[in-house]
């Protein structure tokens, strides 16, 4: 058995996939082309897809060609002429410099929603129902366009519009109403514009000279022209009058409480200036590290020693002594700098003054602080206003540098050319059609309808992948389908009056049959599982038939029905209430269960008719000592086993089988088919391969020749005497499919050419 499974998978992994034809090895999946894709996406549905694309498309094409439109565009010139004034001599390179500008400038008047607003009131115009519209302006904002012809003095106006009066009505009124805005009176517009930018001009400047002393009276109410340092000092003096005025109330509460006075003399002295003080003298610097240093000492004294003990007293007294060291070398440091003018400060030694003195100066703090919070706000306040006083003088700043630039342009514009307006062309009626949009949107109809259609086949074929023809069960470079597919077998359901079907699918199940046999030892009996992935997929069929072929061609073939559920092959076989199976499992042996059907060499096991045993009953062991017994006398055993997916005794038969046979219906999903292959991968079994039921034509005759057909053919016709079909079971011929029916009618050609081949002959063909 070990040596039977070995030579199966040697010699499959290098069969070719399609009868000898497709050397394509299925352990490397070869790279799909474009066309793979395609046919992979869209077999099967082809015509469906055609039927909604192409009436999909017309539809969408006739909805764009309706909804298209015919325009019509009428057009009107205005001549710009330089005369340019000459001053000392002529320089006719100057004057292509502002004509330039100078043409630029008409042509953005003539687009400006003043000159259409003006343009609707023109009386021709205005009798229509278009100008009354609330879009008009808009349409003629969005089909309104102005050129300037670089090679000439024209400015040419075009207006484009679905009625050809419309265009014409309009292209006028916009040049009449630009001539008469800017032509006819355009000097005099000209030096009244020049008046008021320049009065605007002083207006701007006058108001940056009102901004510029404001700010200057508010910098010089401080002596510093930095408020902002100004601010921080006055912060730094609160907080050091804040940390006294703490200092002198910390001391009242002291004497109010009886305790022993304080000897501190500088208070809550600033960080930076004590940092300057220390910096000052060396000598204070050296104080201050030793005081910091006897203070950390105590503290961790404090922590392990009670209050009261030598240890405490001794590093109480030595922090003590090295403040009041700090304390009066820092007194003699800050008189020194007050002498020097370095730094001017004062200080007090509360633990030196009387409760009332203290008093005093806690209300001298308080007032001070007062003041300097008074003066804080009225900084701020200062501060916010010079800030939007600069905003204010940079946005005037910007208006004046736009108006002076402006003033110049016009009056070079006006120094350089004068009278030069005047309409050349009178707009004319348009008689042809300008632009056609049908036909642009017919064919993006038409095209949008076609390319969505195949998308969505595209996607659906992607989504929902189904089994409609031979190239979607090869395998690809996803390595979606790795067993060959070993053949077809065609639709046969309107056989009886088709001669040339029954031909094509009797020679397909021949097919097969030779498939098969180039996987297996010849030498061996060899157990062969029909399954599928769905009910209905005609896996008993495909048994009958295969019995048949492997029967006619001289060997010994045996059929065992294993699907308990369905017993469609015991049923095909008019065997019905006769033991099998179920009878051979439960003894142990098989006693007679099989049957010798008419055909010579070949025999059946039903299903039984044991209603205690069930599906859930068969073991592999129990299966596989069963076709142990089969191969001593058959050299073929092939097996009908539920669906592979949805019943109970399809694993157990796989796994006990040499090799399974997969066959899947046109059109069944093929996600279930890789379910399968995967689930016999996992329990052991070998998948030799796949059958596609109810295929088309086009993969029928993949396997068919017209030398065979016109053969058969031959030999149908000259066999005048005729002979009678043998039966496969005792069931009458219209409760047999149509595959079965196919192959007894081919087979009465072969019985009326001589006996039945023996068993171990080279397999016969007919």
């Amino acid at each position: 058995m070990a040596d039977n499974i070995h030579q199966i998978r040697r010699t499959a992994d290098v069969m070719p996939m399609y009868g000898g034809n497709d050397e394509l090895s299925f352990s490397e999946p070869p790279r799909e082309s474009l066309v793979d894709i395609l046919r992979d996406r869209f077999g099967g549905r082809w015509k469906l897809m055609v039927l909604i694309a192409v009436p999909l498309s017309i539809v969408c094409a006739l909805v764009g060609w309706i909804s298209g439109t015919q325009t019509y565009q009428s057009s009107g010139s205005i001549r710009i002429e330089p005369t340019a004034i000459i001053i000392r001599e002529e320089t006719p390179e100057h004057v292509p410099l502002f004509y330039e500008k100078f043409v630029q400038t008409q042509r953005i008047l003539i687009l400006q929603r003043r000159n259409l607003q003006n343009a609707l009131n023109d009386t021709d115009l205005k009798a229509t129902e278009w100008a009354k519209s609330a879009t008009a302006v808009r349409d003629m904002e969005r089909n309104l366009v102005v050129d300037a012809d670089a090679s000439s003095q024209m400015i040419h106006v075009r207006y484009e519009t679905e009625d050809p009066e419309l265009a014409q009505l309009v292209t006028d009124a916009v040049m009449d109403t630009y001539f008469d805005i800017y032509g006819r009176t355009g000097g005099d517009q000209l030096n009244s514009k020049l008046e008021r930018l320049k009065d605007f001009q002083v207006q701007l400047e006058r108001e940056k000279r009102s901004i510029h002393l404001d700010s200057q009276q508010i910098i010089n109410r401080y002596a510093s022209t930095d408020l902002n340092e100004l601010h921080q000092a006055k912060l730094r003096s609160i907080e050091n009058l804040d940390g006294q005025l703490a200092a002198g109330k910390r001391e009242l509460r002291r004497i109010e409480a009886g305790e022993e006075r304080s000897t501190e003399s500088i208070l809550q002295i600033d960080p930076r200036q004590l940092q300057e003080l220390l910096t000052y003298d060396p000598k204070l610097k050296m104080q201050y590290e030793t005081r910091a240093q006897r203070m950390a000492e105590f503290e961790s004294i404090s922590l392990r020693y009670r209050r009261g003990t030598s240890m405490y007293g001794r590093a109480q007294e030595n922090a003590e002594n090295a403040d009041l060291l700090f304390r009066r070398q820092l007194q003699r440091t800050m008189a020194a700098m007050e002498q020097t003018g370095s730094m001017a400060m004062a200080y007090r030694s509360w633990g030196t003054m009387s409760p009332e003195r203290i008093r005093e100066e806690v209300g001298v703090i308080e007032s001070d602080m007062n003041k300097l919070r008074s003066e804080v706000q009225q900084i701020t306040a200062d501060i916010k206003t010079l800030d939007d006083k600069a905003l204010e003088r940079q946005r005037v700043q910007d208006e004046l540098d736009k108006t002076l630039h402006r003033i110049t342009s016009l009056e070079l514009e006006s120094q350089s050319i004068t009278g030069r307006i005047s309409i050349a062309q009178e707009a004319t009626k348009p008689l042809e059609v300008f632009a056609d949009s049908r036909k642009k949107q017919a064919i993006f109809g038409f095209g949008f309808a076609l390319f969505g259609t195949v998308g969505a086949f595209f996607v659906l074929g992607t989504v929902d992948r189904r089994t409609y023809g031979t190239a979607q069960l090869r395998p690809t470079a996803s390595g979606v389908m790795t067993p060959p597919c070993l053949g077809v077998l065609p639709v046969l359901d309107k056989s009886d009056s088709d001669d040339e079907s029954r031909e094509v699918a009797s020679h397909c199940v021949h097919q097969i049959r030779n498939q098969i046999e180039a996987l297996r030892d010849p030498a061996d009996g060899y157990v062969l599982a029909v399954s599928s992935p769905f009910q209905g997929d005609g896996k008993t069929s495909i048994v009958l038939a295969l019995g048949w072929s492997y029967a006619a061609a001289g060997y010994r073939t045996v059929l065992v029905d294993c699907d308990l559920v369905g017993r469609s092959l015991t049923r095909q076989l008019g065997l019905v209430g006769e033991s099998g199976l179920k009878e051979s499992i439960a003894s142990g042996e098989i006693n007679g269960s099989v049957k010798t059907l008419s055909v010579g060499g070949l025999s059946a096991l039903p299903a039984g008719m044991d209603g205690r045993f069930g599906p859930e009953n068969i073991r592999r062991r129990e299966l596989q000592k069963l076709f142990d017994e089969l191969k001593q006398q058959y050299e073929l055993i092939i097996v009908d086993t539920g669906p592979l997916l949805g019943s109970l005794e399809s694993t157990p038969v796989s796994a006990a089988a040499d090799g399974v046979l997969l066959t899947v219906r046109r059109g069944r999903s093929r996600t279930r088919l890789e379910e399968c292959v995967n689930k016999l991968d996992a329990v052991g079994a070998r998948c030799i391969g796949m059958v596609l039921n109810y295929a088309g034509r086009s993969d029928t005759y993949r396997y068919v020749s017209e030398a065979s057909l016109a053969d058969a053919e031959a030999r149908a016709h000259g066999d005048s005497n005729g002979v009678p079909s043998p039966a496969l079971s005792r069931t009458s011929t219209h409760e047999r499919n149509a595959l079965v029916l196919a192959m007894e009618s081919t087979s009465r050609q072969d019985e009326s050419t001589g006996p039945a081949r023996e068993s171990g002959h080279d397999p016969a063909q007919f």
